[in-house]
């Protein structure tokens, strides 16, 4: 959830991996099935789906 959070700020793959102190093939790993689940086609799709969950965090 948190890379979900992170995504929906805007926050990029680098920012996450420095913030959760991952590898980058992590982040990427996490990111990309973040997108299988919200069926999502890039980050502000990702945005909006946290946004209408009530998942969005600043």
């Amino acid at each position: 959830m948190h890379v979900l959070v992170l995504i929906a700020q805007g926050r990029t793959t680098r920012a996450i991996t420095e913030r959760l102190a991952i590898s980058p093939k992590t982040a990427d790993h996490h990111i990309q099935s973040i997108y299988t689940k919200t069926e999502a086609r890039g980050r502000a799709a990702v945005s909006l789906f946290a946004l209408r969950h009530g998942i969005f965090a600043l």
